[in-house]
């Protein structure tokens, strides 16, 4: 995608490629009740080989953007609830931004490749997802 952005203070804007790459990912959530909570969802691929510790402004703004092109057809401001629900529930606008993490190992450990992630959701609702 790309955006044009500001050169310092000046009125003067150069274009800049964002990148949005993507990638379709299955996740298995572990419930209380012993089940398992299976989510087909996207990843921000670029977030999670990058550096940055958060999105940045120019990375939302493609996002939104994107969104935008994608979804022409609903006027904004005169069909608000239809524009929110589209934009709530937009596969691309909300893919999930992980990080990889890496842990110590301790006495003896092996290292190896392992086929499964784990991520720890602490004290977040099943609305956060």
């Amino acid at each position: 995608m790309t955006l044009l952005q500001k050169i310092g203070n000046s009125d003067i804007s150069e274009p800049v490629n964002i990148g949005l790459n993507f990638r379709d990912v299955t996740v298995a959530l572990p419930q209380p009740d012993a089940d398992i909570l299976i989510l087909k969802a996207k990843i921000l691929d670029d977030f999670l080989h990058g550096d940055d510790a958060s999105l940045e402004s120019a990375q939302q703004r493609a996002l939104y953007v994107d969104f935008l092109k994608r979804h022409k057809h609903i006027d904004r401001k005169k069909e608000r609830d239809e524009f929110q629900l589209a934009l709530c529930s937009d596969p691309y606008f909300n893919a999930l931004r992980l990080r990889f993490s890496y842990a110590i190992t301790c006495h003896k450990a092996q290292g190896g490749e392992w086929s499964h992630v784990v991520d720890f959701r602490v004290g977040l609702s099943r609305f956060s997802i």
